[in-house]
């Protein structure tokens, strides 16, 4: 069980005064709320970020390491070097940054950084943990460790590689087929390519006949049971998300969008954000998505959720945070007797208010059990007068 960190408080009624530690208001859907840092930062390209021990680290162009606590706050921080990073990670303490040349950055806590040896010289686009292994792609083969500082190479089929994510005992990477092309003077990508491993990065296969899609996928992220991947083609209008479930064998859904340029997604808050040049797009299934509006939003490159906050990162710097996915806790006295609460619900799943009369019970009584649908709950404690004072608070599960 865990105490919610509300933002309202704690509860206090009694006869002559309610008394909520914060303020007691409404909230609007946090992920309509985005912001950017009011401070001067590094302009150079940001590629990736991760959360772990309390802390948001994004990583991006000639050695750029910026870090914060609550995604709001930035502070860089010296990496020791100038190649372009390209992804980071979090995992058994550590954070991995991986980048050109075979690149790997390791630090306990964000600030220091140092730099391992990996024996290869093939850039490193993604990098991710999961089941005591990071697994980190070049474009065409794997790297795997059980501890960020001694790596193995693993060869793999198919490629290029471009993202790479854990669920479900399995590592699933994306991709896709490349050749140049003079009409856009650069290497014009199409099919999507998925490989999985299931044994840790060792082994892998490929996912799907790997052409379904006439465009290559950017970028992958699990959660609620699934994985959510999404790309497009330059040389084509919209964007495509997809998601697959891997148990007991891989089944497919997408959808076409009208939004150009998906380029990143993550999961936290039981959602799903997908972002990209001007786009910032929500999903509670990864198949139903809502549009955020969000001034700023132009060259979203990656996306993830801590502190209780999606933050997405992306070209020149660009860096936005999302509201406070926290539930609101809020309460009066009613005229007619009794104690009315409110609970505006958050990420979790399952919710339970309850009421003490000691603040320093290690015994509070249910009072509701409720999710996060619908997005408000009231409950009207009749017996709140039987007490000079009583506290409330809610926990999950």
């Amino acid at each position: 069980m865990k105490t919610l960190n509300l933002r309202s408080g704690l509860l206090t009624m009694s006869s002559a005064l309610l008394l909520a530690m914060g303020p007691a208001r409404a909230r609007a859907d946090a992920l309509d709320d985005w912001s950017s840092p009011a401070q001067s930062l590094p302009t150079q390209n940001l590629k990736s970020l991760s959360y772990g021990d309390g802390r948001f680290v994004a990583v991006g162009d000639r050695g750029t390491i910026l870090a914060s606590a609550d995604g709001m706050e930035w502070s860089p921080m010296l990496s020791g070097v100038t190649d372009d990073l390209a992804g980071v990670a979090y995992g058994r303490q550590l954070f991995v940054a991986v980048g050109n040349a075979g690149l790997v950055l390791t630090s306990t806590n964000g600030s220091n950084w140092t730099k391992q040896a990996t024996g290869t010289v093939e850039s490193l686009v993604a990098v991710a943990f999961g089941g005591g292994m990071f697994v980190a792609s070049s474009i065409f083969s794997f790297l795997t460790s059980t501890d960020g500082v001694h790596w193995l190479p693993r060869v793999a089929g198919g490629g290029p590689l471009l993202s790479i994510a854990y669920g479900n005992g399995s590592f699933f990477t994306v991709g896709g087929t490349c050749s140049w092309s003079g009409d856009c003077g650069l290497a014009c990508c199409w099919d999507g390519q998925k490989l999985a491993s299931s044994d840790g990065g060792t082994n892998w296969t490929v996912v799907g006949g790997g052409s379904e899609f006439g465009m290559p996928l950017w970028a992958v992220a699990f959660g609620n049971g699934r994985f959510v991947a999404g790309g497009y083609n330059p040389d084509y209008p919209g964007s495509l998300i997809v998601s697959w479930t891997n148990a007991p064998r891989w089944g497919i859904e997408w959808t076409q969008t009208e939004r150009t340029g998906f380029r990143g997604v993550g999961f936290g808050a039981n959602q799903f954000v997908a972002v990209g040049p001007g786009m910032i797009l929500t999903s509670m299934n990864g198949r139903a998505w809502t549009s955020r509006a969000a001034s700023g939003s132009a060259g979203l490159r990656a996306v993830a959720y801590g502190a209780w906050r999606f933050v997405a990162v992306g070209d020149a710097g660009s860096i936005l945070f999302s509201g406070d996915t926290r539930p609101l806790l809020a309460g009066r006295t009613l005229p007619q007797g009794g104690f009315e609460v409110t609970v505006r619900a958050g990420p979790e799943n399952r919710y339970r208010l309850q009421a003490s009369d000691d603040l320093a019970a290690t015994h509070w009584t249910d009072l509701l059990t409720f999710g996060k649908s619908p997005p408000s709950t009231n409950f009207v404690d009749r017996n709140a007068t039987n007490f000079s004072r009583r506290f409330y608070r809610v926990v999950s599960p």
